[in-house]
């Protein structure tokens, strides 16, 4: 008695070419794009505060100032 192979007709080729990206592997990619191209346009606009902002701007010239730039 022999028993039959199964075989799938309607399977994709095993190469992935026939498979179909899921909404999310798109959008998700064009959204974090968008997001960080409008923080980078945008980050002119920020403006700190000052009393907050004093010790890192200071430091921040003293690294300037010590790596001879």
């Amino acid at each position: 008695m022999t028993a039959r192979a199964h075989t799938r007709t309607s399977c994709p080729a095993a190469s992935g070419v026939g498979k179909r990206l899921r909404w999310w592997a798109v959008v998700l990619p064009v959204t974090v794009f968008a997001v960080l191209l409008a923080l980078s346009v945008g980050g002119g606009e920020a403006r700190a505060n000052d009393a907050v902002g004093l010790p890192v701007a200071q430091f921040l010239g003293y690294l300037q100032q010590s790596l001879g730039s």
